[in-house]
């Protein structure tokens, strides 16, 4: 190549616009643990949706900072679904249950790990996940001077049979509210236990008092309000939960479902069975 040729070839890149670069500033990094679900819809499900029933697709996408396991396109009959072992987002309510036949895996005695004051009896088992972070949870909640005794926790499906049946006696108009029905409570999964506070029976004016609505004005019931997220456990039944779980408000009745999703639903104001039932594209199973 001649200089005068050369000459001219830098004389045009010297001319040429210069190419444009994002700035810094500009740039869009991907958030950590950022999921797409669908965004909530205008009012709750019913509790017990037709067997033929599926959440809607919507073009309304949202993104949550929670990952979600990939949904089964497979969907079985609700009495048949046996949940993975390391399932720690099984969706149960009055409409989607589990089969009687499961007994989830590793249940250990929770008297062997706390004090004989905050462990209603020796009966009371839990899956082996939630143990360290529910001893933690307690021994803090002792600290603070509080007194909290763990009632229930794992009830297989033949105990909640025996559990709905008392209810039933006892308040038949409302036991489906009260109770879940045997199939479908959260205690089958091995993941939820249920708190009392010996200031219960003279808040309300009972000393037989166990379970009620007014756990949320005790001292114990405070306290997990703002804090079982901290150590992985979610309300199961607010308020605001009854159409989508079938069930009443429930304060006393907690869930392990690990710190990251726990703080996630305490921030966002958010319960465990909405957040599910909408960020998946299936039903968990046929009723």
């Amino acid at each position: 190549m001649n200089r005068t040729l050369t000459l001219f070839l830098l004389f045009l890149a010297a001319c040429a616009p210069e190419r444009a670069f994002p700035s810094p500033t500009a740039t869009i990094l991907p958030a950590p643990f950022v999921a797409v679900t669908r965004a909530a819809s205008p009012s709750a499900p019913s509790p017990t949706p037709s067997a033929a029933a599926v959440i809607p697709a919507s073009p309304a996408l949202t993104a949550t900072p929670f990952p979600l396991p990939t949904a089964d396109p497979v969907v079985i009959a609700c009495n048949q679904r046996k949940p993975a072992a390391d399932d720690l987002l099984v969706v149960i309510t009055a409409a989607f249950g589990i089969s009687p036949e499961y007994v989830p895996k590793g249940l250990l005695q929770l008297d062997q790990y706390l004090p004989y004051s905050a462990v209603y009896s020796p009966q009371v088992r839990v899956r082996k996940v939630l143990v360290e972070p529910l001893v933690r949870l307690i021994k803090d909640m002792r600290t603070a001077g509080l007194k909290p005794v763990i009632r229930s926790g794992y009830r297989g499906y033949h105990d909640q049979v025996a559990t709905y049946e008392r209810w039933q006696q006892e308040n038949p108009d409302r036991a489906g509210l009260i109770s879940a029905i045997p199939g479908h409570s959260e205690h089958q999964l091995g993941l939820a236990v249920d708190f009392y506070s010996p200031e219960l029976p003279d808040l309300v004016g009972d000393p037989a008092m166990v379970y009620h609505s007014a756990f949320d004005e005790t001292s114990e019931g405070k306290w997990l309000a703002q804090n079982a997220h901290r150590y992985g456990f979610s309300l199961s039944y607010p308020l605001e939960a009854q159409a989508w779980t079938g069930l009443t408000y429930e304060p006393w009745h907690f869930r392990y479902v690990g710190v990251e999703l726990a703080t996630y639903l305490h921030d966002s104001g958010q319960f465990l069975t909405q957040f599910l039932l909408e960020s998946r594209p299936v039903l968990p199973c046929v009723p």
